[in-house]
């Protein structure tokens, strides 16, 4: 019999962890200034972008054991 409903939570937790940000207070105040005549998709567009690359260049250094 298949399983269904929700996925295994080992996986819930893995994608948890990616899209958890936390900011410094400098950062969050940049970020309250930085969003001013911009839509909340916008802003969350260009902050996954931002991180994206940030782990991006971080993970270049790393083997691929840590993905």
């Amino acid at each position: 019999m298949v399983k269904r409903g929700r996925p295994p939570k080992r996986s819930e937790e893995r994608r948890d962890h990616v899209l958890r940000v936390r900011l410094t207070r400098e950062e969050h105040q940049r970020f309250a200034e930085s969003i001013g005549g911009r839509t909340m998709s916008e802003v969350v567009r260009s902050l996954i972008i931002k991180y994206t690359r940030e782990a991006e260049r971080k993970a270049a250094g790393e083997s691929w054991k840590a993905w």
